[in-house]
C-alpha cells in the first residue's frame, strides 16, 4: 500500500540522553532522525516525538533537530501507545489520515517509527499498531538497539509481524512521488547536506 503525505504520521521513539554512550551506530540513527525530521516539515507531515521516563532517560538529544509544529509526549509504556499518543493519530487531518481499504470497512493509517530500542520499543509499537488496525513502517537506518544483534532480531520480527522495513530515503522519495513535486529541489538539497 503506498504511502502519502495525506494517510501518514511519523513518529520519533526514544532518542534520547541516556541511550547516547551506549549505542554504537547513534551517529547514523541522528543523521537519518534528523533527515526524517527535517522532511516531515517540509512535507508538512505531522511529527509525534516520545521520550520513555524522561526523568529517568533524559530528555531527547540535543543534537536531534525537532520543529517547533512538532508533538511531544512522555510514555511509560514501551509501546508508543498511550492514550494521548492514540488520541492524537486519531485526531489529525479531522480523520483524512484514514484510507479505506478496498470494500473493507477498517481503515489503515501509515506511521513511520525510527529511534530506539528496536527489539523493545519499536517491536512492540509495530505489534500494538497492526493490532489497532495501522500500517507501520520502520525505518532500518533510523533504528538501532544497544546490542546489534537485538536490532536485527527485532527487525525480523517486525517483518514475521507484517510490518513494513524500509530506509529514510525509501520513503522520502516515496512520499515525493517524482521530480515533480514541488519540494523535490529541497528535499534533494537536504539529502546533499546531510
Amino acid at each position: 500500500m503506498k504511502i502519502t503525505a495525506k494517510n501518514v504520521v511519523f513518529v520519533m521513539v526514544d532518542v534520547q540522553k541516556k541511550f547516547e554512550p551506549h549505542i554504537k551506530d547513534m551517529p547514523a540513527i541522528v543523521k537519518n532522525a534528523n533527515l526524517l525530521n527535517k522532511f516531515a516539515e517540509i512535507m508538512e507531515i505531522p511529527l509525534l516525538v516520545t521520550e520513555q521516563n524522561p526523568q529517568g532517560l533524559g530528555r531527547t538529544l540535543d543534537s536531534i533537530y525537532v520543529p517547533d509544529n512538532h508533538k511531544l509526549i512522555s510514555k511509560t509504556r514501551f509501546s508508543i501507545f498511550e492514550p494521548e499518543v492514540e488520541n492524537y493519530i486519531e485526531s489529525l487531518h479531522d480523520g483524512k489520515l484514514s484510507i479505506k481499504v478496498d470494500s473493507n470497512p477498517t481503515y489503515h493509517k501509515h506511521i513511520v517509527l525510527y529511534g530506539i530500542e528496536t527489539h523493545v520499543c519499536i517491536t512492540q509499537s509495530v505489534i500494538e499498531s497492526i493490532e489497532k488496525k495501522y500500517h507501520p513502517v520502520v525505518i532500518s537506518d533510523a533504528v538501532s538497539s544497544i546490542s546489534p544483534e537485538n536490532k536485527e532480531a527485532g527487525l525480523r520480527r517486525i517483518i514475521t509481524e507484517g510490518g513494513v522495513v524500509a530506509s529514510t530515503e525509501m520513503v522520502m522519495f516515496e512520499l515525493l512521488q517524482g521530480s515533480y513535486h514541488p519540494h523535490f529541489k529541497a528535499i534533494s538539497n537536504l539529502i546533499k547536506e546531510s
